[in-house]
């Protein structure tokens, strides 16, 4: 009896099927990788704009209440500012007021930050520029038959913590009240009264800080090497430092801008980018700051090798992106280097009128 053998797979033949599935496969990772790589360089832009967005929103609102509850007239009080520190470049000490001066709502230094691409510090004073409970509540005293009570006006109805109290015409009665011991108004006179912190305040308001600074540790891995953070910070009652908080990711600029009415009919007169042109006491910036320009140059998405930046063309004919508008004009030239180009970089704007300064018709 013979016995036919089935004809089996050759090692050749197998080499060959191989090769071809791995041909095969390759392609349609490629393809995979192809599509794949701009869900993920999209859903990075997308982040961005989410975190950015929030920055905006919280830097918006700190503008719009520059000057929140602040004395118009220090009635001969005196108060503490920040701390000196040799960490920042500005030192935080340069935005102090005097100790018996009435405090400018918003103080900024052009260009000064050294140790971040020359970016702008924006500093805002205001009893509500901090995110305690006790900075977001206010209202007013009166005298209701020999004892005083407190009526509040803010969503936050308590009177815990410490208050900054003003006569009408803003004039200051002292900033270390307590709902226990509120003074008594007299009879038929108000008083008004903003929350300032939980503990023994060393200035009648809240100060928040702007700047950029690169942390020395955890910096994320997607931005570029030339970025920093841009920070938020607010100053400690109890020993006058900065509370850091890095609000926004992958930062390469910050320019701040401001529109002034100086002759008093209610319209802008003239764009200011430099501290020798801004108005240097605090009733000048409240009657002449109308308007505030913030400009952030900023990283969307992560690298991109097959992205290359375009560039404008620089008020000095060389190429770089221009931070500013029409309005203000040129306020820098930020130039890339060859590595940046391969980043998107976005300069947003964000336009915000003083409502607690003088405030143009609109």
């Amino acid at each position: 009896m013979i016995v036919k053998r089935s004809k089996g797979v050759t090692l050749v033949e197998l080499l060959v099927s191989i090769a071809v599935a791995v041909i095969v496969l390759g392609a349609v990772f490629q393809s995979y990788l192809a599509i794949l790589k701009p869900q993920i360089q999209e859903s990075k832009i997308s982040e961005s704009f989410i975190g950015s967005g929030m920055a905006f929103e919280i830097l918006r609102k700190d503008i719009e209440l520059a000057g929140f509850g602040l004395p118009w007239d220090m009635n001969g009080k005196t108060y503490s500012e920040a701390a000196s520190s040799g960490s920042f470049t500005p030192n935080p000490t340069v935005f102090n007021d005097a100790t018996s001066q009435v405090p400018r709502a918003i103080v900024f230094s052009d260009n000064g930050n050294t140790n971040a691409s020359n970016s702008d510090v924006l500093v805002i004073k205001s009893t509500i520029a901090s995110w305690n409970a006790e900075a977001m509540q206010w209202g007013y005293l009166y005298n209701d038959g020999g004892s005083v009570s407190y009526q509040p006006l803010s969503p936050e109805a308590g009177s815990s913590g410490y208050f900054s109290v003003l006569d009408v015409n803003k004039k200051l009665v002292d900033y270390k009240y307590q709902s226990t011991n509120f003074p008594l108004p007299s009879s038929g006179g108000i008083y008004l009264a903003y929350g300032l912190a939980s503990v023994s305040p060393r200035m009648p308001f809240n100060r928040v800080d702007y700047y950029l600074k690169r942390p020395t540790n955890n910096f994320p891995e997607k931005c570029s090497n030339s970025s920093y953070l841009l920070y938020r910070s607010t100053i400690n009652h109890g020993d006058g430092r900065r509370n850091e908080q890095p609000i926004m990711n992958c930062v390469l600029d910050f320019q701040v801008a401001f529109a002034l009415d100086t002759n008093g009919d209610g319209d802008i007169d003239s764009w200011v980018s430099q501290e020798a042109n801004y108005p240097n006491n605090a009733k000048d910036i409240r009657e002449e700051v109308l308007e505030v320009r913030v400009f952030i140059l900023h990283q969307s998405g992560q690298k991109d090798m097959g992205y290359t930046q375009s560039l404008d063309t620089c008020a000095d004919d060389t190429k770089g992106i221009v931070i500013g508008d029409t309005a203000t004009g040129e306020l820098k030239c930020v130039h890339l280097s060859n590595e940046d180009r391969h980043y998107r970089w976005i300069v947003s704007t964000l336009t915000i009128n003083t409502l607690n300064l003088k405030s143009r018709e609109r």
